[in-house]
């Protein structure tokens, strides 16, 4: 796709530039428009992981671009601008066709019909696109996003507006809120998750682990992190923590940029996160 696509779309591009102003017809911009669109949905596919997060700050740009493009294209203003009122107020030209797509095909099984399990682990791909085998491409479980795609149709502006006019309190607000109506001037703490973000949020040293550190003050228990918190043990078996259960509900992250992962409303149900503050050796 990278290459076909892309090298179509900069040949169609480099032919119509040699045109006289007035014989360019719709291009350039809405050819640049599908030609980035492309990019942007190939580079995450041919990465190692799924992090289209990444290319989430220019983003805007290509709104505009697309815009550009959907008022070019469609002559007619008032179909262009219907469009454009579609995509602002609904994710629903972007669900539709993946809905259609996801109910009657399955493009790992289609890309591996009439091929055995050896044949396509002993298939590769170029090197420019990783060189790996056609196996891992098409069916290992790592390479699947964290969640599946949601295809309903959803109003993300309209989300956004409510997050940013409500407000939106994740597990390290509730955290950071806490210990900063608490902590002491030295306090540190020890967590399994987003350490960095409680450190930020409240000023406090994170914790080293290893015999002769004295304990943290703090332990912070993230439940939607299960077994990571067994290594808070570390500290439990070598002093007294009184336990507080925050009124907060824990969520995975403190929020997420995908759109299907990410928070625009506060968590109002699951596990509590909890709290070990030190008790000190006078009070045990």
């Amino acid at each position: 796709l990278l290459v076909v696509f892309g090298g179509f779309g900069f040949a169609m591009i480099a032919t119509d530039l040699r045109k006289p102003p007035g014989e360019r017809g719709w291009m350039p911009w809405s050819l640049v428009g599908l030609v980035c669109a492309v990019f942007i949905g190939v580079i995450p596919i041919i990465s190692g992981a799924p992090f289209l997060r990444y290319l989430f700050p220019i983003w805007p740009l290509f709104a505009i671009i697309l815009a550009q493009a959907v008022h070019v294209l469609l002559r007619p203003t008032w179909l262009a601008w219907s469009a454009v009122a579609v995509l602002l107020a609904t994710n629903a030209l972007a669900v539709w066709p993946l809905r259609i797509v996801d109910d009657h095909i399955d493009f790992s099984l289609l890309a591996a019909r009439g091929r055995s399990e050896a044949e396509l682990r002993q298939n590769r791909f170029p090197a420019f696109l990783r060189g790996f085998d056609y196996q891992s491409a098409f069916f290992m479980p790592g390479w699947s996003p964290e969640v599946r795609p949601s295809l309903d149709v959803r109003a993300p502006l309209a989300d956004y507006l409510t997050e940013i006019t409500v407000g939106y309190r994740g597990p390290v607000d509730a955290i950071a809120e806490y210990l900063n109506a608490h902590k002491r001037p030295g306090d540190r703490f020890a967590t399994v998750y987003e350490e960095a973000a409680v450190a930020f949020h409240t000023g406090l040293r994170p914790q080293d682990n290893g015999e002769g550190q004295p304990p943290p003050r703090w332990l912070v228990v993230r439940p939607t992190h299960g077994p990571k918190n067994d290594a808070l043990n570390f500290w439990l078996q070598r002093a007294t923590y009184r336990r507080i259960a925050l009124d907060a509900h824990d969520t995975p992250y403190q929020n997420r940029e995908e759109l299907d992962l990410h928070r625009f409303r506060s968590p109002v149900a699951g596990p509590l996160i909890e709290l070990g503050e030190l008790v000190p050796a006078g009070e045990r």
